[in-house]
């Protein structure tokens, strides 16, 4: 067990769902990171709104550095893919749909793998997991009806992984692109 998992909580705790200027922003604790320093895993469970809910990170091992031009800044870019944590994933699914107004993807499934592109913003994720990750989710981006974005953070301080929305016309693709829809 590393010393992270002997740190997070081993009981479902509140998580956070935030719904301000037109965007639905679900923050849940990071229970547990496993995998290998390679390909890390990253699980995130909470309750919100009575129901556990929760999804899986996992990082690919391969980032390439960019600078960008005319900037300090790096980013790196890589693949990943968000996760089912079974039934809590479904809740996920489930509660997203209803604040999304979709209710007709309410009942489905959370595919167990959604690859997507990932560019870290903040961070650097080849020294995962001891550096916050600021991450953005590229979903389907060969099919525009699933084509989506998200952004994912993985806050070490905190024990927290948010799902935050990148924009609210992403909310059908998002969900077509987390289940079989």
């Amino acid at each position: 067990m590393s010393f992270l998992d002997r740190l997070l909580p081993k009981r479902v705790l509140p998580g956070k769902l935030s719904e301000a200027d037109g965007f639905a922003d679900l923050d849940l604790p990071l229970i547990r990171v496993s995998g290998t320093d390679v390909s890390p895993l990253y699980e995130c469970v909470g309750r919100v709104e009575g129901v556990t809910v929760g999804f899986l990170v996992q990082l690919d091992g391969i980032w390439n550095e960019q600078k960008l031009e005319g900037t300090e800044a790096t980013v790196f870019w890589g693949t990943g893919e968000l996760g089912s944590l079974g039934v809590h994933s479904n809740n996920l699914v489930a509660l997203l749909a209803l604040k999304y107004g979709i209710n007709s993807l309410s009942e489905r499934a959370m595919l167990s793998r959604a690859y997507a592109q990932v560019v870290c913003l903040a961070g650097n994720p080849t020294r995962v997991p001891r550096e916050n990750l600021k991450m953005k989710f590229f979903f389907n981006s060969e099919d525009e009806h699933r084509y989506a974005e998200v952004f994912v953070n993985l806050d070490f301080d905190s024990a927290t992984g948010h799902l935050h929305e990148k924009d609210p016309e992403y909310r059908l693709p998002l969900l077509r692109s987390l289940t079989e829809a």
